[in-house]
């Protein structure tokens, strides 16, 4: 059997770590099959959405969005997240809306959108209105949409978006919608509080503008039907759209077998700047996929080296440590062993991720474009 080579098993690995895959109009990793209509509209009556911290509760504009439409074999019916903002549009993804409808389609048949009891407000189902605006992945536009939807009874919150705050190290918070299947239809709102980082050998290249930015950190576990949510910084303004998970445990599983030494890989997702908001015409951002950054590994190395104040020193006398977010750290240290060397370890990275790069940006390139 032919062995695959490092560069196209990373590539798989990316590719089955998009949320926003779409089958039948809903993401493949949360999509539920009804045979028939009668069972649709059960599910629907028995979906719910309630507060995961009952003690801290959550924001009064997060939203659980269930969208389903029909295909061959019944009704696909599938989750995701929501902001409200403006009191009745919702930003989302757009592989969180049904193939399809198009901008200016009513949705009331097909997405129900509802919210959850809240401390100061009771639960709430909210008709849908109509699509006004989905970009085309397909055509290198972002994973963003916005939806119109009935006026609340209740006043909730609003938010401030801000647009090109991707800036590395920025510290944010999601509030999700993660289903729970072992429990029907029901949902729970989690907060996750995240990370961007731009030095990630998955993200290299990235700066505030980048269209999209990968989430890392401990308590940023991205899961599928988290997609939509909105992203915020400290001061409660919203500077992004999650729209991606990866499957961290896969990742950390291949490295190991291509012979990348790392530390154990905390969690990971990927976020859309909310730059992207505005047509592609106008938009200040730059839209890619994560990994597909046309970067020089050599280069990021050497900036890191620099960054470290070890330019000129013994690269075999440079220890070279992979982090959780696979960001890079180096220290001096004169009995290092050498296959963790500044040497070594720049090898095994240039061969992994310069290979895995370039193809990836040639296949996702035929995929989304």
């Amino acid at each position: 059997m032919k062995r695959l080579s490092p560069f196209f098993l990373l590539l798989i690995l990316i590719l089955s770590s998009c949320g926003g895959s779409k089958s039948g109009g809903t993401p493949v990793d949360n999509k539920q099959v009804f045979p028939n209509l009668e069972e649709l509209q059960a599910a629907l009556l028995d979906s719910s959405v309630f507060c995961a911290d009952q003690t801290n509760g959550c924001p009064t504009n997060v939203a659980k969005l269930t969208f389903w439409s029909k295909q061959e074999d019944g009704y696909g019916l599938a989750v995701c997240s929501g902001t409200l903002v403006n009191n009745n549009f919702i930003i989302t993804n757009s592989h969180c809306i049904p193939d399809n409808l198009k901008e200016g389609d009513a949705c009331d048949k097909q997405m129900l959108v509802q919210f959850p009891r809240t401390d100061n407000l009771p639960s709430e189902d909210i008709k849908c209105k109509s699509v006004i605006r989905v970009f085309p992945m397909q055509e290198g536009q972002p994973d963003l949409a916005v939806i119109s939807i009935e006026n609340s009874i209740h006043q909730r919150f609003d938010t401030q978006i801000i647009t090109n705050q991707f800036f590395e190290g920025t510290k944010t918070v999601a509030f999700t919608m993660n289903p729970h299947p072992e429990l029907g239809m029901v949902g729970t709102i989690q907060r996750k509080d995240c990370t961007i980082s731009h030095k990630s050998l998955l993200s290299v290249g990235g700066n505030e503008n980048s269209g999209n930015a990968l989430l890392s950190g401990d308590a940023c576990n991205v899961i599928g039907g988290n997609s939509g949510s909105g992203l915020f910084n400290m001061d409660g303004n919203m500077i992004g759209v999650i729209h991606q998970k990866i499957e961290v445990s896969v990742l950390a599983e291949l490295l190991e077998q291509l012979g990348l030494k790392h530390a154990p890989l905390t969690y990971m997702g990927v976020a859309v700047n909310t730059a992207c908001l505005t047509t592609k015409e106008e938009a200040t951002c730059s839209v890619h996929s994560i990994g597909t950054q046309e970067v020089d590994i050599n280069q990021f190395i050497n900036d890191e080296v620099a960054a470290n104040g070890l330019q000129g020193q013994n690269p075999d006398q440079i220890r070279l440590t992979v982090n959780s977010d696979l960001s890079l750290s180096m220290t001096q240290d004169l009995n290092v062993d050498s296959s963790d060397s500044l040497t070594t370890m720049r090898a095994t990275i240039v061969e992994i991720f310069s290979e895995a790069k370039a193809a990836m940006h040639s296949v996702l390139k035929k995929v989304f474009n």
